[in-house]
Parts: structure tokens; C-alpha cells; sequence
């Protein structure tokens, strides 16, 4: 079994009579990007605070490495790096200079760990350029050097991609994807990005209004993704009375103006194809295809996209 450097028992946090999160049950495994995957304002900040303890929880338990984070903060978060804020870096210093001040406050006095963060992230040691001249890839970036710059073993990251641009996502994908697999650091990831969570996290959790509501590896959330006939057709509401009347079934839905989605693998697609065109509705076009990841998170919350 798997050990499990996060673990949270019924967590919940009240504002007022809002549930920000829901006695929230998730499980981050040992050498394994987990991914929070929610709208913007289902809980995964407030989550992420509360795992470091930096809000009190209404009710439950965050237990990182076996142990509850508010009764022994002191021994947790030294090995614990985290990007919940974008954080105060001075826009009048360079970027090794930012991190030689954080570097003293963390009582830490081996520059060679600001070089080795810096470089990780692509950033050169001791260059000029000025935090206020950073693009906003740099920026994240540097965020990132910071937040691994104490060599700890589990990292938590708030949307680290937010407001980047396609190359500064994808270096950003490509930095946590080296800590896991070449630093062999546990990594906990919120995001709303569909796509960037499905190519990055080893397990993702689904979280909505505050509950988890589905929690897997990415194969086992695969296989509880359906499979469906996809049609094409020259009359919608003619091509829906004979699939009702011949296949005894409802399980289909309008996805588009003239698109319709079966969700009756058996059917034989020669048959289905015959039939509809023995009736005159014009086929144009016809296959299986899966749920995308999306498809199933609008299944699982019911409602709209994530976006």
C-alpha cells in the first residue's frame, strides 16, 4: 500500500452559513503529482490553506507525513514548499537578489541553493534584469525557485499556470514534471485547466461547491469515462423518434444543432446507419468515441463546463 503524504478526515470550512469546503476527503500518494480539479471557487484554495495551516478549519483533519498540520506545524512545513499567492518580490531587485532575502529570513546561508533553484527553472544566476522587467512566465517561474529553493519533499501549487501564455504553461508543466520524476518530490496541484491537469497528474480529484466527488488515478477515472455513437444527421428530430421507437431507448442526448450522442454501445453502428437511412434521414456521419475529461467532470458535477 502506498504511503500517503496528505490525507484529509471530513475537513470542512464555514463562512458564515457557506461551505466553502465540505468534509473533504482527499489522499496525495508519495511520489505523485495529484491534481484538485475544480471550477474557480469550488475550495481548492481554501484547501490548500488549511493544509498549511494558514486557515483554521471549521471541523476535520489535514494529516500531512501521518500528522494532524496544526499540532505540529513546527515539524511539517520546514519540508513543505508552496505558490498559494503570487509572493511580495521586490520589483527594484533582481531575481537572485529576491531570493537571497528569503533565503535569510529562511535562516538558509548556501547561495548555491538560490543557483540551483534558479537554473531548475531556467532562470540565469546573477543576472541584471530587474523583477519589474520579468515577463509574467519569469515571474511564475521564480515563484517556483522560491518555493523549492529549501529542497522540500512536497510541494502544493495554487494554479501555478494562471495567466500564462501556451510556452509559459507548457515550461511550467515540463518544471513540475522534472520535480516529480527527477527530484522525487510529491506534488499536490490545483487547477481549473482541464487539459492541463489530464497531461500532468498521476491521480486528480474532483472538486465541486466544496466536495470531493470523484478521486482516482487518471487511468481509473479513464475507465469510468463512457463510450458513445456519435451521429450526424440531416434531421434532428426525426433521427431522435426513430432511435426512441426502434431501440427502445432514451439514453442519447443533443449535443449540437444536428449532433446526437447514444449512449448504447451495443448498437450496431451498420444497423443504426441502415436504419436511419431506410427512413430518409441522411447520415453524415457516424463513429465511437469516449468522454473526454470534460464530458465526464460536467457528468460528475452536473453542470455546465469548468471554465
Amino acid at each position: 500500500m502506498q504511503e500517503s503524504i496528505i490525507e484529509t478526515k471530513d475537513l470542512t470550512k464555514l463562512y458564515g452559513n457557506q461551505r466553502s469546503v465540505d468534509n473533504l476527503n482527499i489522499h496525495v500518494q508519495k511520489g505523485k503529482i495529484y491534481g484538485l480539479l475544480g471550477r474557480n471557487g469550488a475550495g481548492k484554495t481554501t484547501t490548500m490553506r488549511m493544509l498549511l495551516d494558514l486557515l483554521t478549519p471549521t471541523s476535520g483533519h489535514a494529516y500531512l507525513w501521518g500528522k494532524d498540520i496544526r499540532l505540529h506545524k513546527k515539524d511539517i512545513l520546514p519540508r513543505v514548499g508552496s505558490l498559494i499567492e503570487s509572493p511580495g518580490f521586490y520589483s527594484n531587485l533582481t531575481g537572485s537578489e529576491n531570493l537571497e532575502i528569503f533565503a535569510t529570513l529562511r535562516k538558509i546561508n548556501d547561495k548555491i541553493v538560490i543557483k540551483n533553484a534558479m537554473e531548475f527553472v531556467g532562470l540565469p544566476y546573477h543576472d541584471k534584469k530587474l523583477f519589474s522587467q520579468y515577463s509574467m512566465g519569469m515571474k511564475q517561474r521564480l515563484a517556483i525557485a522560491l518555493s523549492i529553493m529549501h529542497s522540500p519533499d512536497l510541494l502544493i501549487l495554487d494554479e501555478p499556470t494562471n495567466g500564462l501564455d501556451p510556452i509559459g504553461i507548457a515550461e511550467v508543466r515540463t518544471f513540475i514534471r522534472n520535480l516529480c520524476d527527477k527530484r522525487e518530490k510529491t506534488i499536490l496541484i490545483s487547477s481549473h485547466i482541464l487539459s492541463e491537469i489530464e497531461m500532468l497528474a498521476d491521480d486528480i480529484g474532483i472538486i465541486d461547491q466544496g466536495k470531493l466527488l470523484d478521486e482516482g488515478s487518471r487511468e481509473e477515472l479513464q475507465k469510468k469515462r463512457r463510450n458513445f455513437i456519435q451521429l450526424m444527421v440531416s434531421n434532428i428530430d426525426v433521427a431522435k423518434e426513430i432511435i426512441e421507437k426502434e431501440y427502445k431507448t432514451d439514453r442519447f442526448e443533443v449535443v449540437k444543432k444536428n449532433e446526437i450522442r447514444i449512449y448504447e454501445e451495443q448498437l450496431s453502428i451498420p444497423e443504426l446507419n441502415k436504419t436511419l437511412v431506410l427512413n430518409n434521414i441522411k447520415v453524415e456521419r457516424i463513429y465511437v468515441d469516449e468522454e473526454s475529461l470534460e464530458d465526464y467532470f460536467i457528468r460528475v458535477t452536473g453542470g455546465t463546463g469548468i471554465a
